[in-house]
């Protein structure tokens, strides 16, 4: 205790606490507070700072993935426009071209895939020169494989065009070699009454090669002109009359084949050919000029059609069919009441028995070529085999157009509607 005088003589009495101003109180209270700010300016500097580096991570993967996918992107547009520019280029090899299908392709050392396929296929036009013509356009997507990555498309087309063939066939039949006729029918140049097509005869009835013989046999045979040996030897002749075509081209041009050599199943006759076969494979055409019952449906269609005989003989003993028919590999006989329009070419033997009519041209190119009447043949009928221009034309017109997917492909302008694929 302190013990003071106060005024007037008392002496009074209070403790130390008592005694403490309040300027002394409030700045005990000021140095309290200074630790709970500090604590509070440093979790706000700790925050900031946190948000910061947060940010600038997040800024920096979004700048690489964006990085990425621009490389990513432009890299499958390079392979777009690489795998298009390769097939642009490629204006020999019909396999070459564009096609539907996945391809395999490598580009800065990653693989792709691109996809192609066909959107539309325009119908073929024919041109001045006797040609074929046929666009189509392709969506091509390429697509990286084994990762993640973007996905470009683009379209583009593309230009077929397929020269005329054309045949120099001047007789009803060609052979080219030894050929024997007999019993009842008619060869003819196609300048006699009845031919399917008013138009201009051909130079001959029957045309062979030099160095070999024509045999007639007897028979009631009617040679409508005349019979003409060629100065050309065999190959010469039927190199010159195929305009220098092979006979194995002219049948890979061919929209319907038969036989292994094809991956197709052997040709019967038992199922055709008639215009209301089973199988559409044995459907080919109704030629209206012979047959009077065709449906009107099948008036029109013409057909070309390739048959493998695997070495041995392929028989045809009636139906009917219009267009372009080729033998390969083989002989062929024809029987029955079996009716074409058209050209025939047959590269081994040919051998006609019974009442068939053909009408347009027959070529064989084997080792001989009989016409015999069969044994139940009617004594005043027979084959006919008659030349017919319009029939030959539309027959080659035919081939022209189904030629047009093995001819080289162009690429005449750049790919447009360019767009990214979802991934």
């Amino acid at each position: 205790m302190v013990t003071r005088r106060r005024e007037g003589g008392k002496v009074g009495s209070r403790s130390v606490r008592d005694s403490t101003t309040p300027r002394e109180t409030e700045g005990l209270d000021e140095r309290g507070v200074a630790l709970p700010l500090a604590l509070f300016g440093l979790l706000i500097v700790t925050l900031l700072v946190t948000s910061g580096l947060s940010t600038a991570t997040t800024e920096l993967a979004l700048s690489r993935a964006h990085q990425n996918g621009v490389l990513g992107l432009y890299t499958a547009d390079a392979v777009v426009e690489e795998f298009v520019a390769s097939r642009a280029a490629t204006t020999e090899d019909p396999g070459g071209s564009l096609a539907s299908g996945t391809f395999p392709i490598e580009i800065e050392g990653m693989n792709y895939s691109v996809r192609v396929a066909e959107l539309h296929r325009g119908a073929p036009r024919s041109l001045s020169d006797g040609s074929f013509e046929r666009g189509a356009t392709y969506a091509v997507v390429a697509v990286p494989e084994g990762r993640a990555g973007r996905s470009v498309g683009a379209m583009v087309d593309a230009i077929r065009t397929a020269p005329k063939i054309s045949f120099d066939v001047e007789a009803g039949l060609t052979v080219g070699a030894n050929a024997t006729v007999g019993g009842g029918g008619t060869v003819s140049d196609g300048s006699n009454s009845g031919a399917a097509c008013d138009s201009a005869s051909a130079s001959a009835a029957i045309h062979h090669p030099g160095g070999t013989t024509f045999t007639l046999e007897g028979g009631t045979l009617e040679i409508v002109g005349s019979v003409m040996e060629d100065e050309r030897d065999a190959a010469e002749l039927m190199g010159d009359i195929l305009h220098e075509y092979r006979v194995e081209e002219l049948a890979r041009y061919a929209e319907i084949r038969f036989g292994p050599m094809y991956s197709r199943d052997s040709f019967s006759s038992a199922f055709g050919p008639r215009f209301n076969a089973i199988d559409a494979a044995y459907r080919w055409g109704c030629p209206s000029q012979l047959i009077s019952t065709c449906p009107r449906e099948q008036k029109v269609p013409y057909t070309s059609v390739a048959i493998d005989a695997n070495g041995g003989t392929v028989e045809i003993s009636g139906g009917h069919g219009q267009g372009f028919l080729v033998i390969r590999n083989g002989d062929l006989n024809i029987g029955g009441d079996f009716s074409y329009g058209g050209v025939i070419v047959v590269e081994g033997s040919l051998r006609i028995a019974s009442t068939p009519r053909l009408e347009g041209a027959v070529i064989a190119l084997g080792d001989d070529a009989v016409i015999a009447p069969s044994d139940n043949a009617p004594t005043d009928g027979g084959s006919v085999i008659r030349f017919n221009r319009c029939l030959i034309a539309e027959a080659q017109r035919k081939l022209t157009i189904d030629s047009l997917d093995r001819t080289p492909q162009a690429i005449p302008s750049p790919t447009y509607a360019w767009y990214e694929v979802v991934r």
